[in-house]
């Protein structure tokens, strides 16, 4: 267990490029746009019709076909009703199928990592060659990561950090690797080696696949991957580099884990939690509330606990019945009109809410704080 738990929303992929949930359709409808022969413009395409679907029951109900959280609950509630407007039962099944691969391209597409020389090589720009880069994390992602190792090493007898990411993107699972932690996803039968640190993603990964014969659900480390990605040089480095991670998931399963896995990486709607389908991701959750229940500092970032997500204030309630007592709870979030802070005040007991403090920043700007809070250099 550990005692210090980061809990991380959409708000702390942005830095990365990564749209938020207000905002991914829109950006995912750019992409989609901009295809011509890939195949995956027909998924785009049955989400585009999907979502006119849901937009048509409007005269009679008020629903959100802007937010990717809002969208994917309401088309997995379809499923569960057997009922969306403009599709036959057989074909709700593929609409979500696609709503999965719309969201892989949009998040591969979007979510940049940094290309930059190899460390402590000098060479004039115009003599860069492929051989020359390497792929490093996101400023914002490394330095975090580089955090939460410095924590560790200043603590080396206790279990003290672990996360709970609420992103389907693999900015800071490449961001730990690179620092020389390996992240604990705690899915069943994959054994991790020390150093470790829990990295829970209870609504899935770009990197998970399920096994087509199983319900068994594999990790990629997205280090292995992305290091064999092709590099070409560019005028300025570092520069963003983007990887067709999840969309290959396949191709990527197959040649480094000799497995055969579906076409779309596990990706779980925030808001419906059918046991049939979710039932691989139970030691996931599990371990979140194990991890709560021990936490003495919380520190959520970037998350805005939306009215979509009951799946937060469930783990909150339930995880947080321990016998730790909350040192700290934190909530970083750049929103300043009050409203993320009111639904953080309304789901806390009477314990947490004396140790809770709102704090309007970025995560890049938080960094900082997080640090001197635990004895690191600035």
């Amino acid at each position: 267990m550990s005692e210090i738990v980061f809990v991380l929303g959409a708000g702390a992929s942005v830095h990365a490029g990564v749209p938020v949930m207000a905002n991914f359709l829109e950006r995912s409808r750019e992409i989609g746009r901009g295809l011509t022969d890939d195949p995956i413009k027909a998924d785009f395409d049955r989400v585009r019709r999907a979502i006119h679907a849901i937009q048509r029951v409007h005269s009679k109900a008020n629903l959100d076909v802007h937010n990717l959280e809002a969208v994917f609950t309401i088309l997995e509630s379809a499923w569960t009703i057997d009922k969306l407007p403009g599709f036959n039962s057989a074909e709700i099944p593929s609409a979500i199928h696609s709503f999965k691969k719309v969201i892989t391209r949009t998040l591969d597409m979007t979510a940049a990592f940094q290309r930059s020389v190899k460390p402590g090589w000098v060479i004039a720009p115009n003599a860069i060659t492929p051989k020359d880069l390497v792929v490093i994390p996101s400023s914002t992602y490394h330095s975090f990561a580089n955090t939460i190792r410095q924590i560790l090493e200043t603590r080396p007898s206790q279990k003290t950090v672990s996360i709970i990411s609420f992103n389907y993107d693999i900015g800071l699972d490449f961001a730990l690797v690179y620092n020389g932690i390996v992240p604990n996803y705690n899915l069943p039968d994959n054994d991790v080696q020390d150093p470790s640190v829990a990295l829970i993603k209870p609504h899935g990964s770009l990197n998970w696949g399920r096994i087509k014969t199983s319900s068994r659900i594999v990790a990629l480390d997205p280090k292995v991957v992305i290091d064999q990605e092709p590099l070409q040089p560019t005028q300025s480095m570092p520069s963003p580099f983007r990887c067709l991670f999840g969309s290959k998931i396949v191709e990527h399963m197959n040649k480094h884990k000799n497995v055969e896995v579906e076409d779309v990486p596990v990706l779980v709607a925030p808001g419906i939690y059918k046991a049939e389908q979710h039932f691989a991701l139970k030691s996931v959750w599990s371990a979140a509330a194990r991890e709560l229940s021990e936490a003495e500092d919380i520190i959520v970032i970037g998350f805005s606990l939306p009215t979509t997500d009951f799946f937060f204030n469930h783990l909150y309630a339930l995880g947080t019945e321990g016998e730790s007592v909350i040192r700290r709870f934190w909530v970083i979030n750049p929103d300043g009109t009050g409203e993320v802070e009111r639904r953080f005040s309304s789901i806390l007991g009477a314990q947490a809410i004396p140790k809770f403090v709102y704090h309007v920043s970025t995560f890049e700007n938080a960094i900082r704080g997080i640090r001197e809070s635990y004895g690191l250099n600035p």
